[in-house]
C-alpha cells in the first residue's frame, strides 16, 4: 500500500510494518548460557544436572533438550575424547 492512498507518511508505513524477529532477549541469554555449557562440558568432568545449574537451566533434562535442539548434538557429543 502506497503512503499516500493510505494517508499515512513513508516513514510510518516502513515502521508499522510487521518484520520478523530473528532473536528474542530469551533466546539471547539461552545462546549466551550454550556458550558456557560447551565450554564446561568441553573442560570440566560434571555432571550435566551440576552444569544445567551452573549456567541458571532449570534441570539436566531441559540442558540436554536444548543442547540437542540448538547445537544439533546431545552433552555427551560434545564432551571431549572417547565416551
Amino acid at each position: 500500500m502506497k503512503a499516500a492512498s493510505s494517508g499515512a507518511a513513508p516513514w510510518a508505513l516502513r515502521w508499522s510494518s510487521p518484520r520478523p524477529v530473528p532473536w528474542t532477549i530469551r533466546r539471547q541469554i539461552e545462546e549466551t548460557w550454550l556458550e558456557r555449557v560447551r565450554f564446561l562440558l568441553a573442560t570440566m568432568p560434571l555432571s550435566i544436572r551440576a552444569i544445567a545449574g551452573e549456567c541458571g537451566f532449570s534441570s539436566g533434562p531441559y540442558l540436554s533438550h536444548l543442547v540437542k535442539n540448538r547445537l544439533g548434538k546431545t552433552p555427551d557429543e560434545l564432551r571431549p575424547g572417547p565416551r
